[in-house]
């Protein structure tokens, strides 16, 4: 794989590294799949989750820039997009290599803002029956009162970092963004098509059928879409089979 592109995954709230799991066997050889651990989870458990967009990209500049090894994309899905957006703005204010590609999934372009606000500080009783309506947490999390306080400090953390992004107009980016929405979550086509107005490279949008979590939902016509933007075909992905995968929970 020393020829491969690497694509650098940001997780959306309560995501991490297991929401990626099977995308390197899907993507073939060509892509260098690459998750972002963030504190809070996984082999960071026992660190404290992160309360701020701000902090959190402080988090990022830190573990993930190193990454940034050309060739590399950069992919995010709803919270993970505003944090793939904003990594891209600090290695052009670094003046370091940018992403060939900018691929983002599951929200509204930045400058819309953050979506939910509010969310973070529901009861649980509301945090739960939102996180159900959104379906990307397993319902055996959701029902087991246990599980779903072990997790509890980090969704809500996430949310919260969600909500504290503040979006600053600034030039665009060189690298093309390519956005995909959802056919059945909250967020129009325009929304999700204004994120091409953050680049002076031609970009497209697209939506795709399902809801918040299409990238689960349909997760081989979703991944032969990513495969044919940074491989120029999706024929790796249109060999395997589909199926429905556990995810973590958001919609920040």
């Amino acid at each position: 794989m020393s020829d491969a592109i690497n694509l650098i995954c940001l997780p959306f709230a309560g995501g991490g590294a297991l929401a990626f799991r099977r995308w390197q066997a899907k993507l073939g050889e060509r892509v260098r799949v690459l998750p972002v651990v963030l504190p809070g989870r996984e082999t960071l458990f026992k660190e404290d989750p992160i309360l701020t967009h701000e902090k959190m990209m402080e988090y990022l500049c830190r573990n993930v820039i190193p990454l940034c090894q050309p060739p590399f994309a950069l992919y995010g899905h709803s919270m993970g997009s505003r944090l793939a957006f904003e990594l891209a703005r600090e290695l052009r204010h670094r003046r370091l290599p940018g992403p060939v590609k900018l691929l983002v999934s599951g929200a509204p372009a930045p400058r819309y803002g953050p979506p939910g606000l509010g969310i973070s500080a529901m009861d649980d009783a509301e945090f739960r029956a939102c996180l159900r309506r959104l379906g990307g947490t397993p319902e055996p999390v959701l029902q087991n009162r246990e599980l779903f306080e072990l997790f509890l400090p980090v969704l809500r953390a996430d949310f919260l970092v969600a909500e504290t992004y503040k979006y600053v107009e600034s030039a665009p980016l060189d690298c093309s963004i390519v956005a995909w929405g959802g056919r059945g979550d909250i967020y129009e086509y325009d929304r999700v098509a204004a994120w091409t107005l953050e680049s002076r490279a031609l970009g497209r949008a697209e939506m795709v059928d399902g809801g918040h979590f299409f990238i689960f939902s349909a997760e081989r016509h979703f991944l032969g879409l990513v495969s044919k933007e940074l491989c120029g075909d999706n024929h790796a992905v249109l060999r395997q089979s589909s199926q429905v995968v556990d995810g973590g929970a958001e919609v920040g």
